[in-house]
């Protein structure tokens, strides 16, 4: 209950360091929690219902534009989530036609070669039918986080 624990609590120090290891975000507990959120099922389900409850609460605010579903997320498994922002997005914009919804990649800014893709195959790569979902939209962007 404290108002300054992530300041006090020693496990929140090691993280807040100046020298935040990026690792963390890979933790088999991380790891697992990410894949909950962005594999169909329930998370996937509460995520989604998440954000729409966002937009049913900002519908009438004309200053509520975009939404940042995550920023920087870590998981391995980039295809779902993908799939995840395209599931949060159109529930968006089935309350709030306009809004514009950013797209965020793997933590700070995958920069995947090619090759990778090739040999990663699914999970890796995007499925087909969500890139074609982001090429025709005229509401999604990509948020760069680097």
């Amino acid at each position: 209950g404290d108002p300054n624990y992530n300041l006090l609590n020693p496990c929140c120090q090691a993280l807040n360091a100046g020298g935040n290891p990026g690792a963390l975000g890979y933790t088999k507990i991380q790891q697992d929690t990410m894949a909950y959120m962005v594999k169909k099922g329930p998370g996937r389900d509460e995520f989604v219902r998440y954000w729409k409850l966002m937009a049913d609460a900002v519908v009438d605010h004309p200053s509520a534009f975009a939404a940042e579903l995550m920023n920087e997320p870590m998981t391995i498994h980039r295809s779902d989530m993908y799939d995840t922002w395209r599931a949060a997005a159109e529930a968006i914009n089935a309350v709030v036609p306009d809004m514009s919804v950013a797209l965020a990649d793997i933590g700070e800014g995958a920069v995947i070669p090619a090759w990778v893709t090739k040999l990663a195959g699914a999970g890796v790569v995007i499925d087909s039918a969500t890139v074609e979902w982001i090429k025709k939209s005229n509401n999604v962007f990509y948020a760069w986080h680097w």
